[in-house]
C-alpha cells in the first residue's frame, strides 16, 4: 500500500510533555503528516470533527502493557467509536503477548520508542494505506524465540513448527501476512 501526502493523525497521549515532543517531532520530521494532538479520548470525537479526514490515530501507552485493563478499555472505545480509522499503537516495551493481544483487538500498526522518525513514518503512511505493520526486529525475535522454544530438532518440516503455535497466534501471523 502506498500512503498519501497530507495524511490527518491524531495523537492521543495524556502526558503533557511526551504529546507536545511527540507532535512537534512529527510535524517538523514528518512533515507531510498533519498532526492533532489530544490529551484524552473525549477530545478524540472532538478532534474528529474539527479535522476533516482523519486518517490515522496514534495512540501512546507507553511503558503499559496492552494487558492493562485501563488500556483494553481505551482500545476498545477507539475501535467502537472510530472503527474506520485505523489505530496504531506507540509502546516502549516489546513484549510479544502485548503485540499479539493488540492485533486481536483490532490495533493495525505497532510502533516503539526505539524506532527512528523516518521508519515510524513510513509505518504511518502504510497503515493509513490499509496495511498491518509490525517492526521486524521483534518478528524475527518472535519467529527465533518459537524456533528455539519449539521441541523440533532443526530439521524437522516447518510446517510443523507453524503447527506449534496457537490458533491466535497463527491467526495473527496470518493477518500480519496479509498486511
Amino acid at each position: 500500500p502506498q500512503g498519501r501526502k497530507g495524511m490527518s493523525v491524531v495523537l492521543i497521549d495524556r502526558q503533557t510533555l511526551t504529546r507536545h515532543c511527540l507532535s512537534r517531532s512529527f510535524q517538523e520530521g514528518l512533515p507531510d503528516l498533519r498532526v492533532v494532538a489530544v490529551a484524552n479520548l473525549a477530545d478524540v470525537l472532538d478532534a474528529s470533527q474539527s479535522v476533516r479526514g482523519m486518517d490515522l490515530m496514534v495512540f501512546n501507552i507507553g511503558d503499559t502493557s496492552v494487558r492493562d485493563a485501563e488500556v483494553l478499555g481505551q482500545i476498545t472505545w477507539l475501535r467502537q467509536h472510530m472503527p474506520r480509522v485505523p489505530l496504531v499503537l506507540l509502546l516502549d516495551r516489546d513484549d510479544m503477548d502485548d503485540i499479539v493481544e493488540a492485533m486481536a483487538q483490532g490495533v493495525r500498526g505497532l510502533i516503539t520508542t526505539s524506532m527512528e522518525l523516518s521508519e515510524i513514518g513510513a509505518a504511518i503512511q502504510y497503515v493509513a494505506a490499509g496495511g498491518t505493520f509490525v517492526p521486524a526486529d521483534i518478528l524475527i525475535r518472535f519467529a527465533q524465540d518459537r524456533q528455539n522454544g519449539s521441541k523440533c530438532d532443526p530439521g524437522e518440516d516447518s510446517k510443523e513448527s507453524f503447527e506449534s503455535l496457537t490458533p491466535r497466534e497463527r491467526e495473527v501471523l496470518a493477518l500480519l501476512r496479509e498486511g
